[in-house]
């Protein structure tokens, strides 16, 4: 759930809001003219699904280091809401993938081969695992390759509607390949958002950078290629074998079923309570650019952060209703006395009302 809770807020903010952008050389490739619809066509028709590279991810929003910071590898959300980040890559079409975050004495890894989903985190040396149900729909299966700024800039590129402004500006380098930079603006003036750019690759067409910006000149957030390769990875990547002594909790995500064996269970046999945080799911309430993720009482990443103060420390209280605030360059949040909390790149009034409006 450290994993699943984090990836599934981002994927919902990015659908609605976007994230993210990563690092470029200066120079300016002069590419063939394309429009913004020729390139959006391109970018989610491309055909490729083999790589293998680095990304680096940096978040700017205004918020210190949390628990899980830039130093360690963790499945945590505190690792991507503030300092840089890098992860090797590696995608073999959709039923293979593999994300490693690096830290600096440690690594935490996703890895999907197949019917079966892996996480481990080398800092608690904990594993999980679990066995995809043949009927699963696919929307429902956490897959590694989410991480990737290609994966992020489809789900903003298939969002976009009549309220997003679409342009193409100067072309760039990124992960020594040339790209065309397309830039998606909001009309809506309720939005925190400034602009999101997506490089998308000019021989390839595969998005390689997205980048968010808020109030800052500078992206409030941002992941991309620094390398990267088409060829196909090799198929041992993709085989992962826990490591000798670690704890290994079955089915977290409850991908196998309501009857699958060992359902929310740890190795051992006993029930593990750390795996299931709630059994609802976030959800988004509204559309388009201020859209807003509503994640439910339970949910283990937020009561874990609260439980240790980690967000109390950093909201401010919403009047008198018990309610507060976390206010950051690009995204809002507003979490309740009940437990549940509201997420969104939207002002936050807007977020404030709500919150106090939508019923448990």
């Amino acid at each position: 759930m450290a994993w699943a809770v984090p990836v599934a807020i981002a994927g919902a903010v990015v659908a609605a809001a976007v994230v993210n952008n990563g690092s470029a050389s200066g120079a300016t490739p002069n590419l063939p003219s394309r429009t913004a619809a020729q390139l959006i066509a391109a970018a989610l028709g491309s055909s490729d699904t083999t790589l293998s590279g680095t990304i680096q991810e940096s978040a700017n929003l205004g918020l210190p280091s949390l628990p899980g910071g830039h130093s360690s590898a963790s499945l945590s959300w505190q690792t991507f809401v503030s300092g840089t980040h890098s992860a090797r890559v590696w995608v073999d079409g959709p039923d293979k993938q593999r994300v490693a975050l690096l830290g600096e004495l440690s690594e935490a890894d996703v890895v999907h081969n197949g019917a079966d989903l892996w996480t481990y985190t080398s800092d608690t040396h904990t594993v999980t695992h679990s066995t995809i149900a043949k009927d699963k729909p696919a929307a429902e299966v956490p897959s590694a390759a989410d991480a990737t700024p290609a994966a992020l800039a489809a789900r903003a590129l298939k969002a976009i509607q009549p309220g997003t402004a679409v342009s193409v500006e100067s072309s760039q380098m990124v992960a020594n390949r040339a790209a065309y930079t397309l830039v998606l603006r909001p009309r809506d003036a309720g939005s925190t958002v400034q602009k999101v750019t997506i490089a998308i690759d000019a021989a390839k067409f595969v998005p390689l950078q997205v980048a968010v910006y808020g109030s800052g000149s500078a992206p409030a957030f941002r992941t991309g290629f620094t390398k990267i390769s088409f060829s196909t990875p090799s198929a041992a990547i993709f085989n992962f074998h826990p490591p000798a002594g670690a704890t290994v909790s079955q089915d977290p995500f409850g991908l196998s079923g309501t009857h699958g064996e060992g359902h929310g269970r740890s190795h051992a046999g006993r029930p593990d309570s750390s795996v299931r945080g709630g059994s609802a799911a976030p959800k988004v309430l509204g559309q388009d650019w201020t859209s807003v993720v509503e994640v439910p009482a339970g949910s283990k990443g937020i009561d874990a952060a609260l439980g240790g103060n980690t967000l109390r420390d950093l909201t401010s209280p919403v009047g008198n209703s018990g309610a507060r605030l976390l206010h950051t360059a690009l995204l809002n949040a507003v979490i309740l006395p009940d437990g549940r909390a509201f997420i969104g790149a939207v002002q936050p009034a807007a977020l404030e009302h709500l919150a106090a409006t939508t019923p448990n």
